[in-house]
């Protein structure tokens, strides 16, 4: 079963799929191969395009299961991320300033 997804960039975007026991990897466009993932996951990282951050929460929210995490790097390049985090009530973020920006987000129900 799977208990993280990475989304990270540089083209083409690799998606890893890490599994308890083993692990894949598939690359192409990320925008395309989230749409190839199965839930529920527990964990997910979005390191990609910042442009495309709104686009990968909406695709891995459905899969994210209730309790389960979505982190994003350099979040403070990214002001409508940081808006669908938090006008969400389904979510919880903390954010940690340091750096280019990181957020922690708890998928509540």
């Amino acid at each position: 079963m799977p208990i993280s997804h990475t989304i990270h960039g540089s083209s083409p975007f690799p998606i890893d799929d890490i599994e308890t026991r083993s692990s894949s990897q598939r690359e192409g466009d990320a925008h395309e191969q989230v749409k190839k993932l199965k839930g529920p996951i527990d964990a997910a990282f979005i390191d990609a395009d910042k442009g495309g951050y709104v686009d990968y929460l909406n695709k891995l929210l459905p899969l994210v299961k209730p309790g389960g995490l979505i982190l994003a790097h350099n979040t403070d390049m990214v002001p409508d991320y940081i808006k669908a985090l938090t006008t969400n009530p389904a979510l919880e973020t903390i954010f940690y300033r340091e750096g280019a920006g990181l957020a922690l987000t708890l998928k509540k129900r």
